[in-house]
């Protein structure tokens, strides 16, 4: 569908122009005052000859090789491409990509406007804002859906879901059995037999054949009319909203107008006014004061509630006891290696890989984010709940905190607060896949294995390496970001200098260690890190099929007791001399 040109040049005074003889002197004081970078060439009727730039005066006086002075604009003029009002403005963006500006002329080529890149750019991001606008509103009804349908762990009930749609969105089938029925009974009528007793298992029959077997509806493919009533049904309502105190009939007047917006901008209808972009934004405030769930404040947790959101290689111990190296008004945690190619937000999937709540649920600051990401996030997120959608195709920031095991659950941009919630589904498989290895592993004779209950973080700590009831490593497993799984040796005594002594003195036994363990492993000293770490990578996690989730299980316990028996003795040596 087209944009017409018309709607660029819509409300704009006439350009400033200038004629042939105008001195060009006098058109360069006339660009400069008013920050032009083109003037039109118009004849004393107003017909368009040409136009002059910036560009063109230099190439004029450098062709000429004499003063502004004694050059007129007919001496740097240049013949621009002309367009109609009517024409579509991605054939006039063709035309910018070579030149400042656009001149839109009658059927007689009399000057009606000039369009400039500047004008094209702000016409699309205006529209552009508007649209997300919407989106943001869409999002938030869906949340409001959504949350009307958790179950008791905070996770989406799917199956409840799919009744309410199916009540309150039934198919064409149903749609149109009534009137179906009111043209049969129309057509008996006419023909005098409306004493004949109607076979509903002959209507049935019938709308079958013309409309299909009803289908069970998608949530994530419904359309905006769909949403909306399934929003204002009486269930989600008052799950959801009736705490709001809006009126649900106000709520519906608005949501229509919303959706009247919407196909005006997507059907290409012309402009909104500037009512129903004040209307859009309205919405979307309300909608954003009025989140649909509430979360935990991490900066209300305790010190051994923290202590349980980090992973192994981060706890040292003290005094006889483990706590974190960072505080809880720390909300940088120390990361995985990051590829130099790793997107701006792979700190934040790698924070909360880290993170293990007993509620699993989790509320950061925009800035505290920033802080864990450790730049600006893009105004949009600030702006618009729709830049938090947990949307794995075209989003790459969620893309980041899904592969992380989380999901955006609700955002409140008014307090610039945003809540995260791990996938239970995710949640459970990690759960299940670590109890199978723990299984595995307690079968194994002098094995040191940890007694441990499993919270569902994506990391599981094996078995710890102590020496005169210090910690010196703890062997791991690791469910990473890009779908990698890692085993490891987690050098951490607390103490970095000895962390390092421990790792170059292992390195020297690299050859013995890898001939024990029957292979290459990864050496990682993270010089800017206390702990250092040798470990060996899977390039695949677990598999949705028994195949592989049993192959990556194998794989993993058959690694672990390699790294363990090939690094115990040495790591004992290595402890006696240091201690």
């Amino acid at each position: 569908m087209p944009f017409p040109i018309e709607e660029l040049i819509h409300g704009k005074p006439k350009p400033t122009s200038v004629n042939l003889d105008t001195p060009m002197g006098e058109a360069a004081e006339i660009m400069l005052t008013n920050e032009f970078t083109q003037l039109p060439v118009v004849d004393d009727d107003g017909k368009v000859l040409g136009i002059i730039t910036t560009d063109s005066m230099i190439r004029a006086l450098c062709s000429f090789n004499c003063g502004i002075a004694r050059l007129c604009v007919r001496d740097g003029m240049s013949r621009p491409a002309l367009f109609r009002p009517e024409d579509d403005v991605f054939d006039l963006l063709r035309d910018l990509e070579v030149t400042y500006s656009a001149l839109i002329v009658d059927r007689e080529d009399m000057l009606l406007g000039i369009v400039t890149a500047f004008d094209t750019t702000e016409f699309f991001r205006e529209r552009s804002e508007d649209v997300m606008v919407i989106e943001d509103i869409e999002t938030a009804i869906k949340d409001h859906i959504k949350f009307a349908h958790v179950d008791e762990d905070g996770e989406l009930d799917q199956e409840s879901l799919k009744k309410t749609i199916n009540r309150v969105l039934p198919g064409a089938k149903e749609r149109n059995r009534g009137r179906f029925i009111q043209a049969v009974k129309y057509c008996l009528e006419s023909s005098n037999m409306n004493s004949l007793p109607l076979d509903h298992s002959i209507i049935d029959e019938a709308l079958e054949r013309l409309f299909g077997p009803d289908k069970s509806k998608n949530f994530e493919e419904l359309t905006l009319y769909e949403y909306i009533s399934l929003l204002l049904d009486d269930h989600v309502w008052d799950q959801s909203l009736a705490s709001s105190g809006m009126e649900p009939e106000i709520m519906r007047g608005l949501l229509d107008d919303v959706r009247d917006i919407r196909n005006s901008l997507f059907h290409f209808r012309g402009n909104i006014s500037v009512f129903e972009r004040q209307r859009l934004r309205a919405c979307s405030e309300w909608f954003s004061n009025h989140p649909p769930l509430e979360s935990i404040d991490v900066s209300t947790l305790t010190e051994n509630e923290i202590e349980s959101m980090v992973e192994p290689s981060m706890i040292r111990e003290k005094n006889g006891e483990y706590s974190t190296e960072k505080g809880a008004s720390e909300f940088i945690l120390s990361e995985n290696p990051l590829d130099p190619m790793d997107s701006r937000y792979a700190p934040l999937a790698e924070w909360l890989l880290n993170c293990s709540l007993p509620d699993r649920k989790l509320k950061l600051s925009l800035n505290q984010i920033e802080d864990i990401i450790n730049d600006k996030l893009p105004t949009s997120a600030y702006k618009h709940r729709a830049w938090w959608a947990n949307d794995d195709i075209s989003h790459p920031q969620s893309k980041q905190w899904l592969d992380a095991g989380w999901r955006v659950s609700s955002v409140l941009l008014t307090s610039q607060e945003v809540t995260f919630m791990r996938i239970k589904e995710k949640e459970q498989e990690q759960i299940a896949f670590f109890n199978q290895i723990r299984g595995d592993l307690k079968a194994t004779p002098n094995f040191p294995l940890r007694d441990t209950v499993q919270s569902g973080a994506n990391w599981f700590v094996v078995a710890r390496f102590l020496k005169n009831g210090k910690q010196t490593a703890v062997l791991a497993l690791s469910f990473l970001r890009k779908n990698r799984f890692r085993v490891e040796l987690c050098l951490n005594r607390g103490d970095a200098d000895k962390n390092k002594i421990f790792f170059d003195q292992l390195f020297e036994q690299k050859g013995k260690i890898e001939k024990a363990f029957g292979g290459e492993l990864k050496w990682e000293r993270m010089d800017k890190r206390r702990e250092s770490r040798i470990c060996v990578y899977h390039p695949d996690n677990i598999s949705r099929d028994e195949e592989g989730f049993n192959s990556l299980r194998d794989w993993s316990v058959d690694n672990l007791l390699r790294l363990y028996r090939s690094v115990v003795n040495p790591l004992e040596g290595i402890s006696k001399a240091i201690d």
